[in-house]
């Protein structure tokens, strides 16, 4: 024979012990908790125990009434999608990515850890405090107001050049791409945005900026320079010709 505390889950024994002092103790006569079993093989069992205590008829506790229901399939499936939903929230925090979405007037509904440590907050320093446009540049909150209303009516939003200005007042460049949220009434929500560090881009862009103003100075300079002998050509041939002119008079 086992009483019900050997064949109690170690760490659930004190929970069932302090139902019990409860009903002893307390006016109530009935308590439930969920609490674990352990089979004759190992195996841990889930149950839905209902207990109840019979009292004689001057109160005095004689003994106790339990119903038991297996839970077991239901908590595996509770804590299968408990670890798919923290595996899910560990992608999303950690991706090599930003993410963050926006309400109607661009307020920060969520936002990821990656993108909060590229710009230097703490969530609870952006999120339903900050508006996007509270971290972009002069020129680059000129190009979200002009981009941002016909997003929430159009759906996506796709390699918006954007200069977002971190905590410590550096800057950062990314590229957005975003799809809306809208209700079944067609009514924007949120966005679903996704941001890229454009640092390398940005630097070809400019490094090729550079490189076609040195190649126009370099073609300017030769376009003088070639100027120069051409003019230097017609003076030539001008002597030659006022010489030619005196030598043939002569």
């Amino acid at each position: 024979d086992s009483d019900w505390k050997s064949l109690t889950h170690p760490d659930d024994v004190d929970a069932s012990w302090e139902m019990v002092r409860r009903l002893v103790d307390g006016p109530s006569s009935s308590g439930r908790i969920e609490k674990r079993y352990l089979a004759r093989d190992g195996h841990v069992v889930w149950a839905d125990v209902s207990t109840s205590l019979l009292r004689d008829g001057e109160g005095k506790a004689l003994y106790l009434v339990t119903h038991v229901v297996d839970v077991t399939a239901r908590r595996e499936a509770e804590e299968e999608r408990r670890t798919a939903s923290e595996e899910i929230l560990d992608l999303y925090d950690n991706a090599p990515c930003g993410y963050h979405s926006l309400g109607p007037d661009g307020t920060f509904l969520r936002i990821n850890a990656t993108e909060l440590s590229w710009l230097g907050y703490a969530p609870a320093e952006i999120v339903g405090k900050k508006k996007v446009t509270d971290l972009l540049t002069p020129e680059s909150l000129e190009v979200f107001k002009a981009n941002f209303p016909g997003f929430k009516e159009r759906g996506w939003l796709r390699d918006l050049l954007l200069d977002m200005v971190r905590k410590d007042g550096s800057l950062l460049h990314v590229i957005v791409n975003a799809t809306a949220v809208h209700d079944a009434n067609g009514t924007y929500l949120m966005s679903r945005s996704t941001v890229f560090e454009d640092t390398l881009h940005r630097r070809a862009i400019r490094e090729l900026q550079e490189h076609r103003e040195q190649l126009e100075a370099l073609v300017e300079a030769r376009t003088a320079e070639l100027r120069r002998a051409a003019d230097e050509l017609i003076r030539s041939n001008r002597d030659l010709e006022q010489l030619a002119y005196v030598a043939s008079h002569d």
